[in-house]
């Protein structure tokens, strides 16, 4: 499983009580389609901050492989099993490479670790992203 940290270019982040298209907010690193409904919603008084902070638009490469990828977190909402959940898009691809993109519409989940994603790859493997906030350094 890959954990990534939210070290990640911090895009955007939304600190109001406002809806945002996630187009308007950053000029995008790489070419990755954006979703018509590609709205972050501000979160309700009941979820948590440390998963409310993760709202917004995180651009970066990823450490282990210098690969640009996106993730736009547009909501997240508590389940009746009192679990959290995120509505999230998520991108990667080399734009170096002939603007090989790949994106999903997924739905995370929070665990102690951070925002948890799994998706099936183009090969059927089941991969495992985890989105973690970076420690800040002493």
């Amino acid at each position: 499983m890959k954990k990534i940290g939210l070290g990640l270019v911090m895009v955007a982040t939304i600190l109001f009580a406002t809806v945002v298209r996630a187009e308007e907010l950053y000029p995008p690193l790489f070419k990755a389609p954006l979703p018509e409904d590609a709205i972050i919603q501000p979160a309700s008084p009941e979820i948590p901050a440390e998963y409310a902070r993760f709202l917004g638009v995180w651009e970066g490469n990823w450490d282990w492989r210098d690969l640009p990828n996106r993730l736009i977190v547009m909501s997240i909402k508590r389940t009746p099993d009192g679990k959290y959940e995120a509505d999230v898009y998520y991108a990667w691809g080399n734009p170096n490479e002939n603007d090989i993109v790949n994106h999903k519409r997924l739905t995370g989940v929070f665990t102690k670790d951070g925002l948890f994603l799994t998706y099936e790859g183009k090969d059927g493997r089941t991969r495992e992203i985890t989105y973690e906030p970076k420690k800040k350094s002493s």
